[in-house]
């Protein structure tokens, strides 16, 4: 299996199992135990390889990149346009996380009341 095959079926295995309406099923469970870890972790593991490409333990909110920090070859870019690029990206990143938390419903209150142990 080339590796590219190997990739690919790894994101289609993660697609899989991380579908909204097993994560929003996971949420509901994760709610009733009131385990809020749960909650996040696995809003995180969910989101890390479509919003940044990455494994969920590689990636974080706000990553820290430094403009002097190149690799060899590759000349250091100027304040203002490392700076505003990087604002961008920030903005974007998140504003994804944040659509992930919506679209599969991680709220506080969320509708727990639907949602019991016997459903478990």
């Amino acid at each position: 299996m080339a590796r590219s095959e190997l990739y690919n079926a790894f994101r289609a295995a993660w697609r899989s199992y991380y579908s909204t309406a097993h994560v929003k099923t996971m949420f509901m469970r994760a709610l009733v135990a009131r385990s809020y870890l749960s909650i996040f972790t696995t809003a995180v593991y969910a989101g890390s390889m479509d919003i940044e490409g990455e494994h969920p333990l590689e990636v974080g909110f706000l990553r820290r990149k430094v403009r002097t920090q190149r690799r060899p070859g590759f000349p250091i870019e100027r304040r203002l346009r490392f700076y505003r690029r990087r604002l961008i990206v920030i903005m974007v990143v998140n504003f994804r996380w944040g659509c992930l938390f919506v679209a599969i419903g991680y709220q506080a209150d969320g509708p727990v009341g639907r949602f019991s142990l016997i459903a478990l």
